[in-house]
């Protein structure tokens, strides 16, 4: 059975909590741990149950006691969340629709007999 350092996923997930848009990447650089590593951990069932409960230990420190306060606390943060994730595919695709285009930019002026032509198109 494998070892989890507890104490680097649950500043992994402190990390987040306080900053949403930190990619795997930047987390791994604060943590100095490997990047497939903060995937690894986000893929095992342990990192919901822990992340939760950061939330609600967060939740009682701001004396959020009332429960439609910590609901509120948690819906916004899974907002956040699902935002950021929105964002990163809307980039993610108008990227790859830039490359295709540029593709066909590129095939359709090395087709063409006048490189000026070409370039100025």
């Amino acid at each position: 059975m494998k070892k989890f350092r507890l104490d680097l996923i649950r500043e992994a997930i402190k990390l987040w909590l306080d900053n949403p848009n930190l990619s795997n990447r930047e987390v791994a650089r604060q943590l100095n741990v490997t990047e497939t590593t903060i995937r690894y951990w986000k893929k095992q069932s342990f990192w919901e149950n822990e992340r939760q409960k950061l939330i609600d230990e967060r939740a009682e420190i701001m004396e959020l006691d009332k429960a439609e306060k910590r609901a509120e606390y948690k819906e916004n943060l899974e907002r956040q969340e699902r935002n950021l994730e929105i964002l990163m595919e809307q980039i993610f695709a108008n990227t790859m629709r830039a490359i295709t285009l540029s593709n066909k930019v590129l095939a359709t002026a090395s087709m063409m007999d006048d490189p000026l032509k070409a370039c100025s198109m």
